[in-house]
């Protein structure tokens, strides 16, 4: 195919509507890096990867349209000493432009494969055109020429973006968004919580952002954030836009790729390891790379999807690698020590192997050019029936635990002991290696959640904490929070150990509720002013009615919520704002985004506060609030919407004042949650069991509690997330409890099977307790 813009554009257009509809399959898998593949970008007729192996290899693809596409390896570039961080190809002078972690970037002529330039002038070069650095500084340079530093963050800057108005926007570990017109900031946005890692422009409308908080955040282009969406269940590496749709895609370290319309989650691809990088190819097809080592290609053209032989054996890779992270190590069936006369392929290469009885790790270092041995791997019945935790040996010291710490292409090792403060190791642990002190709370989030779970020298492992799918809105899932960056050589929930025998302490009836809580009040804020300014007269908002909404929004923020009937006739205005509002500009990349999302939100905020749920009882007039949201829940077209909705009635639950409102609709509101859960969004799944569990925690003796059984089951035996089983184990069990003749009712729907895989086989040990438990209720 002529690859000038202009034909490929015209091309494609014909075949756009069949590959927005169509999910994404793999294409072709790029292999050959020995390390992780950070990063990988495109020209139009070439493919780059960036890999912690120190290399770049060109990929040029051959046979386009036949049945079974394939790629051809041009050639490695060698130039950097460190892991290759980003890539990026510049179409106006022609050069591959690659920034590494050896403080250089490297301008690459492609066509003779060979160094065209470098620059210079950072501590810790990570990003081109526009270059941003671990000194807390970006630059721009003009060729090789550095023409100013933007200085300003207070921590490293990890992306950087040239928007169309001449404005520069950066994102730094210190959580801020700045906007800078030449070397003068001129805005800072602090609405992610955590590290910034990610932009990418969104034609017509601004761009978006991607953070370790989890979350996608979309801007206009003046620097004002006008959304903000749950996306993974693990740090967000990066984003791109997909053109030819009006889509954008995410990869995060929970091994997913994901596509968005919106903010609707329109198709999730599960890679066998941690995705770091993710392009958008001008076909339509989508680039990833992945810590296992290959880049891998997706499409929606038919003509382009890979062959069965091909697509099978990355099924089957993908079921292994799930099915390694439920397994127990078997320690006869080992490899033995004879297998580490063989080097390590990279840096860190881990491997268990058999010495004797036992099972050892060890970790290829390619300094020494010899494998080292990092402790000893706890044995499968020894664990099981003993419960004690081993110790490792490290630097002549025994530790509870030593972790492999994986920052930014840079190994170091992390020890503790679990009478430690573990803030106090985090300090020291960065001091001593030179880290920023920028990564404290990260690691010690890590330390806490990996080892939280045992206890060194007792027979039973401790009382765990609160579940953690009972906790905040967003679960992080059972992996490391803190991700591929800091693995554990040694596990951290120790997956080889069996799961407990006994379900202690007592989970099940679940007696508290649960809600959802959204702290961005003065985001929220911002924008429902803006929609007010796009509202006519007399919907919108006058001036004493936004001073009203903000005190509201003030009182929200600081618990103390007093209204009063003025303010229960401002909240019924709002909620009769148009549905299908939305903001000028953004309908053809929100094609149907409901200005009531923000209501929504708000009022489910308000049903949290005793002191706001009896005047709104009181003082409301028409159609009552419960029926209103759960109409517009039905007639929403995004899933964003919809979950939103379905928050609202898990929180109007959990004070009781609005319950004889719920008590009217449950009929309705059980019928759209079975419609709903039939959605494999997780976000409105997980909010569909919490509601259902603060119904059986509020409303024992409701009448539809078949109904409720028939919807979880349906959940529990068609979804793998942890925080969603979790929930839906837990309403299972209070819904039956003391209830024979329900329990008859979920004995009859034969969930017994599934319940007993979830016992055995996940590794998460709450999760296994509750499965446990309902069990017993079923056997008694």
């Amino acid at each position: 195919m002529n690859t000038h813009v202009g034909d490929i554009l015209e091309y494609f257009e014909s075949h756009r509507r069949s590959i927005l509809f169509n999910k994404m399959q793999l294409s072709c898998e790029l292999s050959g890096h020995t390390g992780d593949v950070r990063c990988v970008t495109a020209s139009p007729t070439m493919l780059f990867t960036g890999s912690r192996d120190h290399s770049i290899k060109v990929w040029q693809m051959l046979a386009e349209n036949t049945e079974n596409p394939q790629y051809t390896l041009l050639t490695t570039l060698n130039g950097h000493t460190n892991a290759v961080g980003a890539l990026m190809f510049d179409p106006f002078s022609g050069h591959l432009v690659s920034a590494g972690y050896d403080n250089a970037v490297i301008l690459w002529d492609l066509q003779k494969f060979d160094i065209a330039g470098t620059l210079t002038g950072h501590e810790e070069l990570l990003l081109w055109p526009f270059s941003g650095s671990w000194d807390n500084t970006a630059r721009v340079w003009n060729g090789t020429e550095c023409q100013f530093v933007l200085s300003g963050h207070t921590a490293s800057v990890w992306a950087v973006l040239a928007l169309p108005n001449g404005l520069i926007v950066t994102g730094s570990a210190d959580k801020s968004i700045k906007l800078w017109n030449g070397a003068t900031c001129t805005k800072t946005e602090l609405h992610h919580t955590d590290c910034v890692r990610g932009l990418c422009l969104v034609p017509e409308i601004g761009f978006l952002s991607c953070s370790n908080d989890c979350n996608v955040c979309l801007w206009t282009i003046d620097g004002s954030c006008i959304g903000t969406y749950p996306a993974h269940a693990g740090f967000i590496y990066s984003i791109c836009y997909l053109p030819l749709t009006a889509e954008y895609a995410t990869v995060s370290e929970d091994r997913n790729l994901k596509i968005w319309k919106g903010s609707t989650e329109v198709d999730t691809v599960t890679h066998p390891s941690t995705v770091w990088g993710v392009f958008s190819l001008p076909n339509g097809d989508i680039v990833t790379g992945a810590s296992d080592g290959n880049a891998r290609i997706w499409t929606r053209d038919p003509r382009r999807i890979a062959s069965e032989g091909v697509r099978q054996a990355y099924a089957a890779t993908l079921q292994s690698t799930q099915a390694q992270t439920a397994e127990s190590i078997n320690v006869s069936a080992l490899p033995g020590l004879s297998v580490l006369s063989a080097p390590g392929k990279f840096d860190g290469e881990p491997k268990v192997v058999r010495n004797g009885n036992v099972a050892e790790a060890y970790n290829w270092n390619e300094a020494s050019h010899k494998w080292v041995l990092i402790g000893e791997v706890v044995n499968q019945d020894s664990a099981a029936s003993s419960g004690v935790h081993s110790r490792v040996m490290y630097k002549g010291k025994e530790y509870d635990y030593v972790f492999d710490v994986d920052l930014d292409g840079r190994k170091f090792k992390l020890a503790y002991n679990n009478n430690e403060n573990p803030y106090i190791v985090a300090h020291n642990f960065l001091a001593d290696n030179d880290l920023e002190q920028t990564f404290m709370e990260d690691i010690v989030r890590f330390i806490d959640q990996n080892t939280q779970d045992v206890v060194i020298g007792e027979e039973e492992p401790r009382n765990l904490a609160p579940l953690p799918f009972t906790g905040d809105v967003r679960y992080t899932g059972p992996e490391n929070k803190f991700g591929p960056r800091l693995s554990a050589a040694v596990p951290p929930h120790n997956p080889f150990v069996e799961p407990l025998p006994t379900a202690k302490p007592k989970l099940i009836p679940y007696t508290t509720t649960v809600c959802f809580q959204s702290p961005n009040y003065e985001g929220l804020e911002r924008t429902l002013m803006k929609f007010s300014d796009a509202i006519s007269f007399p919907m919108s908002l006058s001036p004493s009615e936004k001073i009203s909404v903000t005190n509201l929004l003030v009182a929200l923020k600081s618990n103390n919520v007093q209204l009063g009937p003025t303010d229960v006739q401002l909240l019924q205005k709002l909620l009769s704002w148009p549905v299908q509002n939305v903001l000028p500009g953004r309908s053809h990349f929100y094609p149907q985004e409901p200005t009531m999302y923000l209501v929504v939100d708000l009022f489910g905020q308000l049903v949290l506060h005793p002191a706001a749920c009896q005047p709104l009882a009181l003082n409301w007039t028409g159609e009552d609030i419960v029926s209103k949201i759960l109409n517009y829940c039905q007639s929403s077209s995004t899933d964003n919407l919809r979950m939103l909705c379905v928050r609202f009635i898990a929180n109007a639950l959990v004070t009781g004042h609005l319950q004889p409102m719920f008590d009217a609709h449950k009929s309705t509101a059980l019928e759209l949650f079975a419609e709903l859960s039939k959605s494999h969004n997780e976000h409105l799944r997980f909010a569909i069991v919490s509601a259902i569990l603060n119904l059986a925690v509020k409303m024992p003796a409701i009448i539809e509690k078949a109904q409720c059984i028939s919807i979880l089951c349906e959940v529990l035996v068609t979804d793998e997330r942890v925080n969603i089983l979790g929930r839906t184990v837990l309403a299972l069990g209070t819904l039956v409890t003391n209830d024979p003749l329900h329990l008859e009712v979920l004995r009859s729907l034969d969930t017994s099977q599934r319940l007993t895989t979830l016992s055995t086989s996940t590794p998460e040990q709450t999760l296994a307790q509750c499965a446990i438990a309902l069990l017993n209720i079923l056997k008694s």
